[in-house]
């Protein structure tokens, strides 16, 4: 009786041991394409290893890491694009790509808080007797704003990667490089247009606008000698200028765009509150 229990017992542990080996190899095995794992990611379809058996809030954090992922990497991208100009762009080159924030995703993400700033600083005048038209026409404009904007500012970046690479023809560079260099230049800029405007809403000053132009074009004669090897200070001054000031063009025309969008779709609401100012 007493073999028969103990045969009984180890069966039932050899069920056990069998179960958990079976469980390791489907762990072992990616459970989206088939593949056998090497690590915490699958070799073939890039899927990570997931307890499909978690708890609602490690589903939700995971979640949330996946879509707004600039984790720990955020700090670290800003420092070095701030303190070393073209650093960024060499580091993408040389491979170190998880490293830093992707710059896509960096100009991104830095277009969403100048968004953000520029609605927060809209906001309907009280000077207007016809408040609620007035009212109405700032909402549309936020809107587009938000809408469009980034769009169009997106759209100018490999216009201005092109220019960049017009001015560095010599270089023999592909328009890729050029490219991550624009957007790296864009983020920068997006990024010291919220610093400008966060300043000049308290404190509207010459001085600033003119520290603005300066600062932005240091930054780019730094990040052209870093990157375009053999460039004299000379030369990235005035490709520094041009470039800049093709820039300051390029969000000009983003937002005659936009104004002439928002005029497109508020042109009755205009004409009355025109009209209605006349009388």
């Amino acid at each position: 009786m007493k073999k028969h229990k103990k045969s009984k017992s180890a069966r039932h542990r050899l069920s056990q041991d069998e179960a958990q080996q079976s469980r390791q190899v489907k762990e072992e095995i990616c459970m989206n394409c088939g593949t056998v794992l090497h690590g915490p990611y699958c070799s073939n379809c890039g899927q990570k290893v997931t307890d499909l058996n978690q708890s609602f809030w490690n589903f939700l954090m995971e979640y949330l890491a996946n879509a707004f992922q600039l984790d720990t990497r955020l700090l670290p991208t800003l420092k070095e694009m701030v303190i070393h100009p073209g650093k960024l762009t060499q580091e993408f080159f040389k491979g170190k790509i998880n490293s830093y924030v992707h710059p896509l995703k960096m100009n991104m993400f830095m277009l969403v808080i100048v968004i953000a700033i520029v609605a927060l600083f809209i906001s309907p005048s009280t000077n207007i007797a016809d408040d609620q038209t007035n009212a109405v026409l700032s909402s549309d404009l936020n809107s587009l704003i938000q809408t469009y904007l980034p769009i169009f500012i997106l759209l100018m970046t490999p216009v201005l990667g092109l220019v960049v690479q017009l001015f560095n023809l010599r270089k023999k560079r592909p328009f890729m490089e050029h490219f991550v260099f624009a957007l790296h230049f864009a983020a920068f800029m997006e990024m010291f247009i919220v610093l400008k405007m966060v300043v000049t809403h308290f404190c509207n000053n010459a001085w600033i606008d003119f520290a603005f132009y300066a600062v932005s074009v240091l930054y780019l004669m730094l990040s052209l000698r870093r990157v375009y090897a053999g460039t004299g200070w000379t030369g990235a001054f005035f490709k520094s200028l041009a470039i800049v000031f093709f820039y300051f063009a390029a969000m000009v025309v983003a937002i005659v765009l936009v104004a002439l969008l928002f005029v497109y779709k508020n042109y009755d609401k205009l004409e009355d509150l025109a009209s209605y100012l006349m009388q």
